[in-house]
């Protein structure tokens, strides 16, 4: 099955970045840039959040082919259910 987190996290390290770095270029938390790479989904603000971080990491690590709305409702599994069907067809 297709992991969002673990996904970023590699093409995040492929290229030699931290989580510091990844901040200071696009101006996400670092926090919530690990919450994306750990699927930690109940430790984000929200899903227009959820939408624009993926959004965002996703084209700052050339991997821009993220659906930004995807249907889903953050903090339950079904909703994390939702994201991986949406993004396993937009992002590979």
């Amino acid at each position: 099955m297709f992991q969002i987190g673990e996904s970023l996290r590699e093409a995040r390290t492929r290229r030699g970045l931290t989580p510091a770095d990844v901040h200071n270029a696009i101006r996400i938390r670092e926090r919530y840039l690990t919450a994306l790479e750990e699927e930690r989904w109940e430790m984000l603000p929200g899903e227009a959040y959820v939408r624009g971080f993926l959004k965002t990491y996703a084209d700052f690590l050339g991997r821009g082919r993220i659906n930004p709305r995807p249907n889903i409702s953050v903090g339950t599994d079904s909703g994390c259910g939702l994201i991986w069907a949406t993004l396993t067809r937009s992002w590979k």
